[in-house]
């Protein structure tokens, strides 16, 4: 079974057994998350697609919490000696799918 779902601002896909990077989320790792804005489910050759979502729950537990990968922001400015560097590490939160079941 492949679910497509929505958190936050973004769009993920997932299947049970899968661990996802997503944005943040204050909870202490254990804890079992529910996501019901589901916008497709593909089970075997059948497709559902939601207006705007369906009638399915996703069951995850949250796994670890960390930063990615360092980016580096670079303002230039050529001919005006002006620079400047910055990075930045976006926090995330490893959740592992434990079940999607049909509401």
């Amino acid at each position: 079974m492949f679910v497509v779902f929505f958190f936050g601002s973004k769009q993920y896909h997932a299947r049970i057994g899968d661990s996802i990077k997503l944005d943040r989320i204050l909870l202490d790792t254990g804890t079992i998350v529910k996501f019901d804005k589901v916008l497709l489910v593909k089970d075997n050759d059948k497709i559902s697609i939601g207006k705007p979502f369906l009638n399915y729950n996703i069951e995850a537990e949250v796994h670890s919490h960390g930063k990615h990968k360092k980016i580096n922001v670079i303002k230039y400015k050529r001919r005006k000696h002006y620079k400047r560097s910055i990075g930045h590490r976006q926090c995330f939160t490893e959740i592992k799918i434990l079940n999607i079941k049909k509401i």
